[in-house]
Formats: structure tokens, C-alpha cells, sequence
């Protein structure tokens, strides 16, 4: 068979247009079901708050009692739980107060800044992560780096007890 033949019909042009559309939907949904997930999960963990607070229990230690909880081995019938990380209660939480608006309402308030292109990920970097202060590189430090092993020494390291390297 002569794909250049093929390439110049109009009926396989149409049929790789319509599979790069099902692919590009299919992915986006996809991603979008774990974004909605994450929302619910820190819109239900915002409606609870005020309870913590009246347990003396604040920030990060709703995040770890949270954590511990869900993650431990099995649920109550004794099944297999998805573990869920701190970090990702977290973000869950951040993102809900950041986006405080009803779930369903999420692909048109997101693509308005991401487009189809949207990812758990990529909201996580770009939305809810404060930038890091750029260094100057300001302050620096001599060190010695072992090329076997790669081990790194700084110079307050006693170097005068590593062997040193023979002369030719």
C-alpha cells in the first residue's frame, strides 16, 4: 500500500482531522475529571473549617490529621483506599479558596487563562505556588567534588585527611 497515495485523499485527511479531536478531548476531560476532583475535595474540606478551628486544630494540622486519616490502609470495609498526599490536600484546599466557584463552573473560568492545554499540574505551578525570590548568587563557597563518587566537600571540610591526587 502507497500511504502517499492515501495522504491526498480527502476522506483520510478528514479521518486524522477527527482523531486528533477525539485525542485532544478525550485527554482534556480526562485531566479535567482530576482538577474537579481535587475542587470537590478542597470545597468539602472548606465547609468543615470552622469545626477544626472549634477542636483547636489550625493550618497544617488539618492538612496532617487529614492526611493520616485517609491514608491509612483500609477503609471501613476493609478495601484498598487511594492514598491522597499532604501535599496534595493542600493544594486541594488552596485551589478551592483561590476558585470558590461551583465546580461545574471550572472549564469556563479556567480556560479563559489555560485553554484546552489545562492540567492538575500546570494549576498547581502556575496558580497556587508562590514564586520562588530569584537568587543573586550573592554568597558563594568554594567546594571539592570527588569525581569518583561525586560526593560533595565544602571548604570548612578537613581536606588536609583526604588523600591527595599523585603527580606525574
Amino acid at each position: 500500500m502507497n500511504i502517499v497515495k492515501i495522504n491526498n485523499e480527502d476522506w483520510y485527511r478528514l479521518l486524522i482531522d477527527d482523531v486528533k479531536s477525539i485525542n485532544v478531548e478525550g485527554v482534556f476531560e480526562s485531566r479535567f475529571v482530576l482538577i474537579e476532583t481535587y475542587h470537590q475535595i478542597g470545597k468539602r474540606i472548606l465547609d468543615d473549617y470552622e469545626k477544626f478551628k472549634s477542636k483547636k486544630i489550625y493550618g497544617e494540622q488539618i492538612v496532617q490529621c487529614l492526611a493520616d486519616s485517609i491514608n491509612s490502609n483500609e477503609d471501613e470495609n476493609g478495601d484498598k483506599v487511594q492514598k491522597i498526599d499532604k501535599r496534595s490536600l493542600y493544594y486541594a484546599i488552596k485551589f478551592a479558596k483561590k476558585y470558590p466557584c461551583e465546580t461545574s463552573e471550572l472549564p469556563y473560568v479556567l480556560s479563559e487563562n489555560m485553554g484546552k492545554n489545562v492540567s492538575w499540574t500546570k494549576i498547581v505551578r502556575q496558580e497556587l505556588t508562590e514564586p520562588k525570590e530569584e537568587c543573586k548568587h550573592e554568597e558563594l563557597e568554594q567546594v571539592y567534588r570527588c569525581i569518583k563518587c561525586k560526593k560533595i566537600f565544602n571548604e570548612s571540610s578537613n581536606l588536609s585527611n583526604l588523600p591527595q591526587k599523585k603527580k606525574n
